[in-house]
C-alpha cells in the first residue's frame, strides 16, 4: 500500500515548477520522488492574489481573495498594518512608491506607518482595486471588509503581521471574530509564537524557520505550519517536520 502524501504547501501558487525545484535536493536527481517521502503541493494565494491574475488583480484586496476562493486555493497570505488612528488594513509595501504609484505630494513617498484610515480611504478611492489605474495594481483595503468574501467560502487565512508585531495583534485578536479559527499568524521569532499560544488559542501559527529561530526551537512550540527556504528541503528536514505534526511551506 502506498503512504499517504505529505502535505507540503508552496508560495507559488499554480505553479508546478517552482514548487519540483524547490523539493528538489541538491545534485544530478531525475526527480525529488528519488528521495522524498510523498507530498501533496498545496497552493497559496501570496498576498492574496492567484498567479493567473497577478497582472490583473491587486493584492491584499477584496477581488483577489474572492478569486481565490473560487478558484479552490485553500490558503490565502494577506499582509496586516494598523493606522494611525488603530484600523487594521491590508497593505505590503512599506511606503508609497513613486515609481509604482502616482498621488498628490502630501500622499507620494508616504511610509505605510504613518497612514490613517482617512488616508487608506483617500489611496482606495483614487485607485479602486477594479479598476487598476498605476503600472502596478495597488493592493489596499480594510481587513473587515474581507469578512463576507471569507465567510461565503472555506480556506484558511495565513496573517503577516507587518510594523509592530505586538501592536498589530492586540487589535487583530478582538477583530477576528468568527474568523479566528480560520487564521495562521506568521511568526518570525519566538516570543511571537509565545504571544500567539497565550493570547489567541484559536489562532493557529507559522513558524518562519531562519538562523534566528532554528527549526528544533519552532518545533518545540508545536506550530500548525512551518516556512522553510527552498534550498534548506532536504528528506530528513520533511521527515522531522511531518513527524511533528505540522505543514511545510516552501518559500519559492
Amino acid at each position: 500500500m502506498q503512504p499517504e502524501p505529505a502535505p507540503v504547501l508552496c508560495t507559488s501558487p499554480f505553479s508546478s515548477v517552482s514548487c519540483f525545484k524547490a523539493l528538489k535536493p541538491a545534485g544530478s536527481l531525475k526527480s525529488p520522488a528519488e528521495t522524498l517521502p510523498p507530498v501533496l503541493r498545496i497552493p497559496v494565494a501570496h498576498r492574496g492574489v492567484p498567479n493567473l491574475d497577478i497582472r490583473t488583480l491587486p493584492t491584499n484586496s477584496a477581488e483577489a481573495v474572492s478569486r481565490s476562493l473560487e478558484l479552490g486555493i485553500p490558503v490565502i497570505e494577506l499582509d496586516v498594518r494598523l493606522s494611525t488612528d488603530g484600523q487594521l488594513y491590508l497593505f505590503h509595501d512599506k511606503w508609497l512608491d513613486p515609481k509604482w504609484f502616482s498621488f498628490p505630494q502630501h500622499l507620494s513617498g508616504r511610509k505605510s506607518f504613518s497612514f490613517s484610515s482617512a488616508d487608506v480611504k483617500e489611496i482606495m478611492h483614487r485607485f479602486p482595486p477594479s479598476v487598476p489605474k498605476s503600472t502596478k495594481p495597488i493592493g489596499l483595503s480594510f481587513f473587515d471588509s474581507l469578512a463576507p468574501v471569507f465567510n461565503a467560502r472555506p480556506g484558511l487565512i495565513l496573517l503577516d503581521l507587518k510594523g509592530n508585531f505586538a501592536e498589530v495583534f492586540a487589535v487583530l485578536v478582538p477583530a477576528a471574530g468568527p474568523l479566528a479559527p480560520r487564521i495562521l499568524i506568521q511568526c518570525y521569532e519566538k516570543s511571537q509564537l509565545e504571544s500567539v499560544r497565550k493570547n489567541a488559542p484559536a489562532f493557529g501559527v507559522m513558524a518562519r524557520v531562519s538562523p534566528e529561530f532554528n527549526l528544533e526551537e519552532a518545533l518545540n512550540l508545536s506550530p500548525e505550519l512551518v516556512q522553510i527556504d527552498g534550498e534548506a528541503v532536504t528528506p530528513e528536514t520533511v521527515e522531522r517536520i511531518h513527524r511533528s505534526g505540522a505543514k511545510i511551506m516552501v518559500k519559492t
